[in-house]
């Protein structure tokens, strides 16, 4: 919704596009001007808008003043390096275009215009501004993007200057995206901006948590540091992937105790073991062990945050680098699987157990290892021109036929194409780290691998949110709350800090609504860095923090867990002998289970009511189970990751394999360039069955957990064998 001042604004660009336009003949003229001196045309003294845009010009004549009522100027694309004194005598100049030049400072005759409102600078050269850019510009609009000098010349760049920007009062939009920026002045939210963009910078100040949220938590982030000092923060999450049996659990406690470990095999992981390893003084991590069993996999999107690192992890000793399936099943699916959920995450490959091979053996699998993944780099940019092509293709198609939702479609597409991420160099590192957890050999370099990647990941913070996080970890640590409410959790919050400094005790005594805000900013800065789980877009989600990750581990482990030939729970029910056979066959063969069941599955971990409740929400959102039917024994559940892959015999005597006369049958094939990702099927039969509804009536489920009967639509998914990547074009 635009304001009145951006209509306004709008409206004086619609004027000004109904004005003089001149163009390349005018610049000729004036060419002219300066050698022979001639009566000023009327096409110079009353253009009101000069359009120059990519006509390769490299100098403006110095008698460009002679343009009395121009407004407006486009000189974008072109190859300027400098512009004449004179310019600044264009007094009625507002909106100068000087994006895409060769400009490497601002000249001083730009910064020395009286009414200049709309600059762009965009895709030039500039190391910073100068300081004569002065309070008393009249600028409203700046745009910075892509600037090539911020982006090499860390030193220069324009967080090294407040005052270069926050200084401009009149200023209500600033782009500076696609630069090098690390640090925003906390100056810069004494300014009234209307619109702020940052994407594209590594930001640490504030912390990307925030930006992504947009300008008034960036606002509020910067407010918080004016009014206390900031600390520097290096806890970054390091995740352990790989096949079960790959020495993830051994790795992760040699880690952090600096002492041989190895792991017998009644210690495996499931789903998820974290830890604390505090490398340095100020750089720590924490540490995700997660289990390789398939069914875990599901749900290691919940703990992996989007700016963090990952350890894939593989055998050494038995790892076959002739085996094109090894490499897939040991490195590829984990490196797909980061990829698709947390494209920022940075990956290293691990080879374990080194003491059980010898030399020659290791350099031929490393090899192998990084030939493989050069191959699927190739492979996949090949693939990706290949779509590019194809959808271009469909767009100048789309086109001849108006056909604009397509077009639009297309587009996006491309632009989704062209931002993929995987197996990006940039986030696999190209060389594969090999260590014994039993002799500690080749942890070292590991260990400064892990420092160094984590010291350039660090974050600034306000002291008040240091205060606030040290509260939530000392209630982590005490394990006496499985979860925390936001409600406690805010007034938590305004003790810790109340009494930290005086100058800030107002701060908090602001209106409620603010102080809502500043608990999201610092609840969404630590779900972003991996510490606590927590979603602000359902109500019972946003009021429950799970801020010990091991709790939700515990309550998957005992609905993932694979080995299901114990059922105590059903000590825990009151149900009839045929009721209890009736939940067990449910669970073990259909993945089906009721509220009450899983309540009695959790009782061992001491969860509440409301926590059970916001468990059960998490596990919806991702998609990990799908609400059935409200019963007697409350609400029934399906996980269909739990379902045997044996075609179950009464799916025959409601879907034949064979499609009969009568009846029509619609399929619908989708290939995948790659594999199948994780828990496709599983999610496709939740979306299948559910639809657009959450629930679905009793009557509507069959015992074997499919939705059948009389309806006008009924799902049913296959899984061929894997075949060689030979999928057509999308």
């Amino acid at each position: 919704m635009q304001s009145a001042q951006d209509y306004q604004e709008c409206r004086e660009e619609d004027i000004m596009a109904e004005e003089v336009i001149g163009g390349v003949e005018v610049l000729y003229f004036l060419q002219c001007l300066e050698s022979q001196p001639a009566p000023i045309l009327d096409m110079v003294s009353q253009c009101t808008v000069l359009e120059l845009a990519d006509n390769s010009i490299s100098q403006i004549p110095s008698s460009i003043d002679r343009c009395i009522n121009v407004k407006k100027i486009n000189l974008t694309g072109n190859k300027l390096i400098f512009l004449p004194w004179s310019f600044y005598k264009l007094k009625n100049l507002t909106h100068l275009n000087l994006s895409l030049n060769n400009f490497r400072e601002l000249p001083a005759s730009v910064c020395a215009l009286p009414h200049i409102e709309v600059l762009n600078l965009r895709g030039n050269n500039l190391r910073t501004l100068p300081p004569d850019f002065r309070v008393e510009t009249m600028l409203k609009r700046l745009n910075l993007e892509k600037i090539l000098g911020f982006m090499h010349h860390a030193e220069d760049r324009v967080s090294g200057r407040p005052s270069d920007v926050s200084n401009m009062t009149s200023l209500k939009s600033l782009d500076v995206s696609t630069n090098a920026i690390t640090h925003l002045p906390y100056q810069l939210a004494s300014l009234t901006l209307h619109d702020l963009n940052v994407t594209g910078n590594p930001m640490q100040q504030p912390p990307m948590s925030v930006c992504k949220e947009g300008k008034e938590a960036i606002f509020r982030y910067l407010t918080e540091i004016r009014e206390s000092k900031t600390i520097a923060s290096c806890r970054i999450q390091l995740n352990l992937l790989g096949e079960t049996g790959s020495g993830k659990t051994s790795l992760a406690r040699s880690l952090r105790l600096g002492i041989p470990m190895l792991t017998e095999e009644a210690d495996r992981t499931r789903v998820v073991e974290q830890s604390l390893w505090e490398i340095e003084e100020d750089v720590s991590f924490n540490i995700n062990d997660f289990g390789g069993h398939d069914v875990y996999r599901v749900g290691h999107c919940i703990f992996i945050s989007q700016n963090s690192i990952v350890l894939v992890t593989f055998d050494l000793s038995t790892y076959d680098p002739c085996s094109s399936s090894d490499f897939s099943r040991h490195i590829g699916i984990w490196i797909d699987m980061v990829q698709s959920h947390n494209p920022k995450a940075t990956i290293a490959l691990v080879g374990t157990h080194l003491d059980k091979t010898d030399e020659w053996t290791r350099e031929v699998v490393c090899a192998s290892i990084l030939e493989a993944i050069t191959d699927e780099r190739i492979i996949r940019q090949q693939l990706c021109e290949r779509q590019k092509i194809d959808l271009s293709e469909r767009i100048q198609s789309s086109q001849e036929n108006k056909n604009e939702y397509l077009v639009s479609a297309y587009t996006e597409k491309i632009k989704s194409l062209e931002t993929t991420s995987a197996y990006g160099e940039s986030r696999i590192y190209p060389h594969i780290f090999m260590v014994s957890s039993k002799t500690q050999e080749g942890l070292r370099p590991l260990i400064v691998h892990l420092a160094t990647q984590a010291k350039g990941m660090g974050v600034s913070l306000p002291q008040t949110w240091h205060e606030a996080a040290k509260t939530i970890y000392a209630k982590k640590e005490n394990k006496i709350e499985c979860t925390l409410c936001r409600e406690n959790i805010k007034q938590d919050i305004e003790n810790s800090v109340k009494g930290f400094i005086n100058k800030i005790k107002f701060f908090w005594r602001k209106p409620r609504q603010r102080t809502d805000n500043d608990v999201n900013d610092i609840l969404a800065f630590l779900a972003n860095r991996g510490e606590i789980i927590w979603y602000a877009s359902r109500p019972i989600l946003r009021n429950t923090i799970f801020h010990r990750q091991e709790v939700i581990a515990d309550l998957l482990k005992a609905v993932l867990n694979h080995n299901k030939s114990e059922f105590e729970f059903l000590k825990q029910m009151i149900v009839s002998e045929p009721m209890a056979e009736r939940i067990r066959e449910d669970f073990s063969k259909r993945g089906i289970l009721s509220m009450q069941a899983m309540e009695a599955l959790w009782k061992p971990f001491r969860v509440t009511a409301r926590e059970a409740s916001a468990m059960v929400e998490l596990m919806q959102r991702l998609e990990l189970c799908f609400k059935v039917n409200d019963g007697k024994y409350g609400a029934t559940f399906h996980f269909p990751w739990l379902l045997k892959q044996s075609r179950p015999p009464i799916m025959d005597t409601k879907w034949p394999q064979l499609v009969p006369q009568d009846t029509t049958q619609l399929t619908l094939n989708v290939y995948f360039p790659y594999r199948c990702p994780d828990a496709y099927e599983e999610r496709l039969e939740r979306w299948g069955i559910c639809g657009h509804d959450d629930t679905l009536h009793a009557n509507d489920q069959k015992p074997d957990g499919q939705r059948l009967g009389d309806h006008h639509c009924c799902p049913r998914s296959t899984s061929p064998r894997p075949v060689e990547n030979t999928a057509p074009k999308p």
